[in-house]
């Protein structure tokens, strides 16, 4: 296989990525911005869980899923947790994860993969379940 040469390889970047980077990295560390509810719809939210969410299952059946967000503080994820209530309905726990916090949906499962079921991709329609 013949090797590419590094230095024929390049990307662009894109203002509106640029922009994104911006509000949710200033300073080079990953926040949830103060906005945030601006910018979730089902198909934020279903990129979102198929990037970096998993299911719960026991014995083939499933209890919920979860949205891996212990990179942000306890404070941040409860504040996701109120804004996703108020957004989508959608009732979720702060659980913690080794240490860290992360957002758990159990007993409204079913409106969670409701809201994106139609969005998640066929690849990744086992993490549904």
């Amino acid at each position: 296989m013949e090797e590419i040469n590094p230095s024929l390889f390049r990307t662009i970047s894109h203002p509106i990525l640029t922009n994104l980077s911006d509000i949710f990295y200033p300073d080079k560390k990953k926040i949830i911005p103060k906005n945030i509810e601006n910018f979730l719809n089902p198909t934020v939210i279903a990129v979102w869980y198929m990037d970096d969410g998993n299911i719960r299952r026991d014995n083939g059946k499933v209890y919920g899923y979860y949205l891996n967000t212990q990179s942000f503080s306890e404070e941040e994820n409860h504040n996701l947790k109120g804004i996703l209530k108020d957004k989508f309905g959608i009732n979720f726990l702060v659980l913690k994860n080794k240490g860290k916090h992360r957002l758990y949906v159990g007993v409204d499962r079913n409106k969670f993969r409701n809201l994106i079921d139609d969005l998640v991709i066929p690849s990744m329609q086992y993490k549904l379940g």
